[in-house]
């Protein structure tokens, strides 16, 4: 009942397939600034979700290096995490694509997303296979390692969504603001 060697090691694939996610554009400069895009906007919303779960989950699994949790019980939660990785990089890979509509401030988080998320892949398929072939050593250091950089990944990812959306969303009230006030 060990983790499909083939999904394993297509994470990163599927992820660095999905969408173009690493391609990187150029973030324009201040004088061919365009608005700010609904549909990134959108999407960050989505990636935030995501990325909330990643954590959730990530978090979730280093508990279980505290504890007598079997190896089954790891490869659910690796199945859960490498599910939100690729949810995560479908909407980053549509981001991607919708890049060059965004503002200076939209398209800096487009091009530091895939960064942390390309790393959580890569950690994440190190550990599906060190836990396919070692099995009955969950408990090891070794695996503990991959468990605690994922937690601390997926944390990082999910704090800079965050504060990308929050920023967006500040930034808004504060436009909003200024017109109700007629201030400039």
């Amino acid at each position: 009942m060990g983790i499909n060697k083939k999904t394993g090691s297509g994470l990163l694939a599927a992820i660095l397939v999905g969408g173009g996610l690493f391609t990187a554009f150029a973030v324009r400069s201040h004088a061919e600034t365009v608005g700010e895009s609904a549909k990134i906007s959108g999407l960050l919303k989505d990636a935030k979700t995501e990325a909330a779960a990643l954590k959730t989950d990530t978090e979730e699994m280093l508990t279980f290096t505290r504890s007598k949790v079997s190896w089954q019980s790891h490869a659910a939660k690796v199945e859960m995490v490498k599910e939100h990785i690729n949810k995560a990089g479908e909407i980053a890979g549509k981001l991607t694509e919708a890049q060059s509509e965004g503002a200076p401030w939209q398209q800096q988080a487009i091009v530091q997303i895939p960064v942390l998320l390309r790393e959580l892949a890569t950690n994440t398929e190190a550990m599906i296979e060190y836990l396919n072939k070692n099995q009955n050593r969950v408990h090891h250091t070794d695996f503990q390692d991959y468990v605690k950089t994922n937690s601390e990944l997926a944390s990082e990812l999910s704090t800079l969504i965050n504060e990308y959306v929050s920023y967006g969303t500040t930034k808004a009230r504060l436009e909003d603001l200024s017109k109700k006030l007629e201030v400039e």
